[in-house]
């Protein structure tokens, strides 16, 4: 199909179907914030709004934390790998508007 083939998102069509035609709220289904990922070595995630696309599109500063860190199941098998994640935060809302490993 030409859709979203992920069960959260199939799952959120169908509650917006079900308010729609049966509990008279007519509802559309939101695909602002359907997460990615891409199953390689390292994996690649994201969720939300780029740090570019933030800055652009929202009011204020925004807040970027950055981690670096070797995942747990690394640290036991004496893997090398460490993991780079980054959230970005609306500083005046407080609100998480983006995710990115």
């Amino acid at each position: 199909t030409d859709r979203i083939n992920l069960t959260p998102v199939a799952l959120m069509e169908s509650m917006a179907f079900a308010k729609t035609a049966f509990g008279g709220q007519p509802t559309k289904p939101d695909y602002q914030n359907v997460a990615s990922a891409v199953f390689c070595q390292p994996p690649l995630a994201s969720v939300g709004l780029s740090e570019e696309q933030a800055i652009h599109e929202l009011s204020g500063p925004i807040d970027v934390y950055v981690s670096k860190f070797k995942p747990m199941k690394y640290t036991i098998s004496g893997r090398d790998e460490r993991t780079l994640m980054k959230l970005l935060v609306h500083h005046e809302s407080d609100r998480v508007v983006g995710c990115h490993m």
